[in-house]
C-alpha cells in the first residue's frame, strides 16, 4: 500500500469517516474536506464540507489534498518538514497512539513516530 494512501485512510478513521452516522460519511467525504468557495464546490450547507458522488471520489480527493499539504503546498502552510502530529492536528486528532498503531499496521512500517516529516508519506509504497 502507498503510504499516502495509508494515511488517508487513518485519517478517515480516526476523524469520522468511516462512521455511518457522521455527515462525513454520508456526504461521501472520508476525510471531512472543507469548501473554501460556495460557487466551485458542492457542499453541506451548514459545515461547509464537501459533498462527493462517491466515496471513491472523497477518498481520491483527500489523498490529493494530503499530496499537496505533505509537499508544503497547500493554504496551511505546512512544511514538508512539519511532523505527521502537526499534520494530524488538522483533522483535530490529538491522541497518537490509536493512530499510530493502525498506520504501521496499515504500511508495515515500525518506524513511524509523531515526529515523522510527513514528507515521508510522499516516498515510495510502503515503510
Amino acid at each position: 500500500m502507498k503510504r499516502i494512501e495509508a494515511l488517508a485512510l487513518t485519517i478517515s478513521k480516526y476523524s469520522g469517516g468511516f462512521d455511518p452516522e457522521d455527515e462525513a460519511f454520508k456526504l461521501c467525504n472520508p476525510g471531512r474536506l472543507r469548501s473554501f468557495s460556495a460557487r466551485t464546490l458542492q457542499t453541506s450547507s451548514d459545515s461547509r464540507l464537501r459533498s462527493f458522488g462517491t466515496w471513491l471520489d472523497g477518498m481520491r480527493a483527500l489523498v490529493f489534498d494530503l499530496q499537496v499539504k505533505c509537499g508544503g503546498k497547500s493554504r496551511t502552510h505546512l512544511k514538508p518538514a512539519a511532523s505527521l502530529k502537526d499534520l494530524l492536528g488538522i483533522w483535530e486528532i490529538r491522541t497518537m497512539r490509536k493512530p499510530l498503531t493502525f498506520l504501521k499496521r496499515a504500511i508495515g512500517a515500525s518506524d513511524i513516530f509523531p515526529t515523522t516529516p510527513v514528507s515521508w508519506f510522499l516516498e515510495g509504497s510502503n515503510g
